[in-house]
């Protein structure tokens, strides 16, 4: 199981990421995380390497750099992992590689329409809502809300709902067979 995020900086989705690796079942999975850009002074870097994990740092400086070490990365999932789950619009765009030869699916925490044009202005905004949106049509979408959930389906998108915030015990876990039959 290998989880792809662009960096560990203190925000929403990082700090869901470590309360999923803190509660995950150690004798059924071996979770390594791939980060893809240099850590900055938001990180939170620290907190995951007190936890039995591995951490794969790619430390790309910018797009470009991160283009040129795509090919190293596909290579290095292949080789190692079983299960991809992706995290954000660069990671999701790694997990439907086609030279990627294991399932993967995507954690949904916004609607890129919503959020997009705001953070990136309104023609790269709206840009990478559509190509974000496209990405998602090809993977395995986990949705942290039923709005989200349902503003995907209104573009022909199909997801679960795992809600935010809730609390993962023993009757919840799911063995890897399990979830491998899940992903097929």
């Amino acid at each position: 199981l290998v989880f792809i995020i662009n960096k560990l900086r203190k925000c929403g989705p990082t700090n869901q990421l470590i309360y999923i690796l803190k509660n995950l079942d150690y004798n059924i999975f071996r979770p390594t995380i791939i980060t893809l850009f240099h850590e900055d002074k938001n990180s939170i870097n620290s907190d995951f390497e007190k936890l039995d994990i591995d951490i794969i740092k790619i430390k790309s400086k910018n797009l470009i750099d991160l283009f040129f070490k795509l090919r190293k990365i596909i290579r290095i999932i292949n080789q190692r992992f079983d299960i991809l789950h992706s995290t954000g619009i660069i990671a999701d765009f790694i997990s439907i590689n086609p030279f990627l030869k294991i399932k993967s699916l995507s954690s949904v925490r916004n609607y890129p329409y919503d959020d997009y044009p705001t953070k990136f202005g309104f023609i790269l905004g709206n840009l990478l809502s559509f190509l974000h949106l496209q990405i998602l049509k090809k993977t395995t979408n986990i949705a942290c809300s039923e709005f989200i959930k349902n503003k995907l389906k209104s573009h022909n998108i199909f997801s679960y709902v795992i809600k935010n915030g809730i609390e993962i015990n023993s009757s919840t876990q799911i063995s890897i067979d399990n979830a491998r039959i899940h992903l097929n």
